[in-house]
């Protein structure tokens, strides 16, 4: 067979027809190639259509053109490859139907260029006519891989176009595989990490390696592509274990694969020392609600390791275990058994073991999820309860190992739908809202949450009532803390409620009306008199409710103070009943009345009081100083006790007489002491500080014959004798005024 060779000139690929064989011949710069083939993989590039048998060249439908002019018989059609070597030519004549292209062929050890698989290639022509060469060409061909018959996709599939394209040879299986170098097929006591290396492939833009344990490469520990060096230094390989290898040239042209090695082996060195400590992945440290029937545990490999084990315990002493597994590839466990607890906290280590020893990981934590919750059970509404509000409370008691607790209400026993929910509840109670009246019958259960999962309740159902309960009525008299509240003729009032059929009022002393004192009905009662039953000066509280066939509601509780009783009547204490020698400004006192606010003063010169001389009202105190009166006169006087019930019942009348006026009375702004004497014909006396002050006349036989009382300022006092309403004789005299006493006798001439 005749090999063309190819030739450069200033960039321009060019192509010589020689008569003598038909073929383009090719030279180059560098100098003439001799090509040996041997026995090269070739492929045959169709120019057109196919026929059925496959093996001519459609002359009806092929008719190729340069710039849509009929390619002339006798012009050349070469096909060249992207590196311009010439791979095939033939001439284009009647009953031409294909070219023969060359592969890539390395027989005997001689490397001839050519076609490899996938690679690209253009066509070239040469136009007898007008001596034209021709490098723009654009040809059609099916996909790779694409089975014969197929059709072109123009009628005329070879001509000429304004840029020059490359068609895919798809048959073609010219690669050869690298040939393998290190280390040596069979090789034993390789070190860890091991190289491996082969040789250079021509027209390879990368080259792939793989390990595997198996000699079919089931699997593979090590598998890289991409290298463009001649070598790879393999790691993570166990010690003292046989492996297989290859490798392959790869060029992204061919789309049939990639062609490999043969398949080498070698045996990996005893391990010297023990291997390093794996580290541990999964669950990471102090991770919480793990799973205590599948609970994953996995760690990294460590170099030269030939086994593993794996524990778990209670202890991060590891005194004891509750799991522990051992395999020689094993980087993952699954603990599965019923060891582990629910929440509760268990600590886990990986070793790494060969014969040079074993390492452990550090331990760490995880801690397992809790239990589940015990269900809640339902305590209110009762189950089937009817007559209930639209809003009802609805309860459970406390489940075991709750987080929280979910509500669910449904008018389907199978929950298919809700009308209400909630979750996140601590309480043990929810507030439902938005149910229909109408004896709407609704489902209802409880959940108790935490982080293992949730546990419900049974079903329970409650009916609502059929209308809507009465609206709430709202006091209105007396206001709310009132006082001075009637007795005997209290009236109560409140208003209307939406749809009320009657109304209810009650008085008790107890905000908690576990008694009342007053309970009136009516179905059109919005006040109602309390005319007995009440006591002076008492707090009650009342309310009033408003009710239907739904159900009642009561008003907020408001409180009333009933009015204090009617005072009593004083008693007269100073000066006595019938006293003389009174002064013209007397002070006049009584004891206290219970219930009294204010007190009352009369002074008349008339028993009957038609005319008063001197009066006194809204006396706090229990005294009063009368003044304006005359001496030597004998007037009446009376007090009355007064509070927000009225005015009480009068004293009894007392008299008292006024002196002569000759008594003389200095009053200073305090005396240095008490003191009491007679001096001839008047009493002598003086106070240090206010108070009472009682004199008594008795005669020899010890019979009071007059007694004078009266409150007094301190000052200095001096009284005539013959101011006083007494007979003649002898008289002992006393002074009292506070702790001070004296007495001392006189001898009176009338």
């Amino acid at each position: 067979m005749h090999i063309p060779t190819a030739k450069r000139w200033q960039g321009v690929l060019i192509i010589l027809f020689s008569a003598a064989t038909g073929l383009f011949a090719l030279t180059d710069t560098l100098g003439p190639y001799t090509w040996v083939v041997g026995s090269p993989t070739t492929a045959t590039v169709w120019a057109d259509g196919i026929s059925s048998v496959g093996s001519n060249l459609d002359t009806v439908n092929c008719n190729p053109t340069i710039d849509g002019v009929a390619l002339p018989y006798g012009s050349i059609i070469a096909a060249v490859d992207t590196l311009g070597n010439c791979i095939g030519a033939c001439r284009w004549e009647s009953g031409k139907s294909a070219i023969t292209v060359e592969g890539y062929n390395s027989s005997a050890g001689v490397v001839t260029p050519g076609l490899t698989a996938g690679q690209k290639f253009r066509f070239m022509l040469w136009d007898s006519v007008t001596g034209t060469q021709v490098t723009s060409v654009y040809s059609h061909f099916a996909a790779p891989g694409t089975p014969p018959p197929y059709t072109p996709p123009t009628a005329d599939s070879l001509f000429v176009t304004s840029g020059l394209a490359e068609s895919w040879l798809d048959s073609l299986k010219g690669y050869s595989p690298p040939a393998l170098a290190l280390p040596s097929n069979g090789a034993g006591d390789q070190a860890l990490p091991v190289n491996l290396s082969w040789s250079s492939v021509p027209n390879a833009t990368s080259y792939a390696v793989m390990v595997s344990t198996s000699s079919s490469f089931s699997t593979t520990v090590f598998n890289q592509t991409g290298l463009t060096a001649l070598s790879s230094t393999v790691s993570g390989l166990a010690n003292t274990t046989a492996y297989y290898w290859k490798a392959a040239a790869v060029n992204p042209a061919n789309p049939n694969g990639i062609a490999w090695s043969s398949v080498w082996s070698f045996t990996t060195a005893s391990p010297t020392q023990a291997p390093s400590a794996p580290s541990l992945t999964s669950p990471t440290n102090g991770a919480s609600n793990q799973s205590i029937s599948s609970l994953g545990l996995s760690w990294s490999t460590s170099a030269g390791a030939i086994s593993y084990e794996v524990e778990v315990s209670t202890s991060n002493a590891f005194s004891s275990t509750v799991f522990d597994q051992a395999g020689a590839t094993l980087t993952s466990a699954t603990v599965t058994t019923s060891a582990l607890t629910n929440n509760v906290t268990y600590y886990w280590r990986a070793s790494a073991s060969n014969i040079g020893g074993t390492s452990w990981s550090s331990a760490w934590s995880f801690t397992t999820i809790v239990a589940m919750p015990g269900a809640p059970t339902l305590t209110s509404p009762s189950n089937g309860s009817t007559g209930q509000l639209t809003s009802p409370t609805l309860s459970w008691s406390t489940a075991t190992g709750a987080a929280s607790y979910s509500v669910l209400v449904s008018t389907s026993s199978t929950f298919a739908t809700t009308v209400w929910s909630q979750t996140g509840l601590t309480a043990h109670s929810a507030a439902v809202s938005g149910l229909a009246y109408g004896s709407t019958t609704y489902y209802w259960q409880a959940g108790a949450i935490n982080a293992a999962g949730a546990n419900w309740s049974n079903a329970w159902s409650f009916t609502t009532a059929p209308v809507a309960p009465p609206g709430v009525p709202s006091l209105t008299s007396p206001t709310n803390g009132a006082g001075n509240q009637s007795i005997s003729s209290l009236g109560l009032s409140w208003n209307t409620a939406a749809g009320a059929a009657s109304y209810e009022v009650e008085v008790s002393t107890s905000n908690t009306f576990g008694s009342t004192v007053f309970d009136e009905v009516g179905a059109t009662l919005t006040s109602a008199t309390v005319t007995s039953g009440l006591t002076n000066k008492v707090t009650y509280y009342w309310r009033a409710n408003a009710s239907n066939a739904d159900g009642t509601n009561w008003s907020a509780a408001w409180s009333f103070t009933t009015i204090v009783a009617m005072p009593g009547m004083p008693t007269l204490t100073s000066p006595s009943s019938g006293s003389t020698g009174e002064s013209t400004s007397p002070t006049l006192s009584w004891g206290t009345v219970t219930g009294a606010a204010t007190y009352t003063i009369l002074v008349s010169t008339s028993t009957s009081f038609t005319t008063t001389i001197w009066s006194l009202t809204g006396v706090a105190g229990l005294s009063a100083s009368a003044s304006g009166l005359a001496n030597s006169t004998p007037y009446y006087w009376e007090v009355s006790a007064t509070n927000a019930a009225g005015t009480g019942a009068w004293s009894s009348v007392w008299s008292f007489t006024t002196g002569s006026g000759s008594a003389v009375l200095w009053v200073a702004a305090k005396a240095a002491k008490t003191d009491f004497a007679v001096k001839g014909e008047a009493l002598v006396y003086s106070l240090n500080v206010a108070g009472p002050v009682e004199i008594t006349f008795s005669d020899l036989l010890g019979r009071t014959a007059l007694s004078m009382n009266r409150t007094l300022p301190a000052g200095y006092y001096t009284v005539a004798l013959k101011d006083f309403s007494l007979a003649s004789g002898q008289y002992i005299v006393r002074f009292k005024a506070g702790a001070f006493e004296k007495q001392a006798g006189i001898m009176l001439t009338r």
